[in-house]
């Protein structure tokens, strides 16, 4: 992947979350200009689902105390709700289609 292409990979990683942030209904904002950084809707799920993550793989330490643990939980959702919104809807859709 090229700078160009990873950077306009973050630039609409930033722009669905902020729409997220303002629209809090847990819909994965999408349209057709992401085309170009991401194959489809999918995609972009897979994105935001592997950032998650990551953010909890480089926060969370379990050698932490348990207090510590619980701000950092706190501290990671209140960042994240709007993303994990999206992506608690689309895994129920998920088990709805099942």
């Amino acid at each position: 992947m090229t700078w160009t292409e990873t950077r306009r990979r973050q630039d609409v990683i930033r722009e669905v979350r902020a729409m997220a942030e303002i629209r809090r209904d847990g819909v994965l904002p999408w349209c057709d200009d992401y085309a170009d950084a991401f194959a489809g809707p999918d995609e972009l799920l897979a994105e935001l689902e592997y950032r998650w993550r990551l953010h909890v793989e480089t926060q969370i330490d379990t050698n932490l105390g348990e207090s510590e643990m619980d701000e950092r939980w706190s501290a990671l959702h209140a960042w994240h709700q709007p993303v994990l919104d999206i992506l608690e809807a689309h895994r129920d859709r998920e088990l709805t289609a099942a």
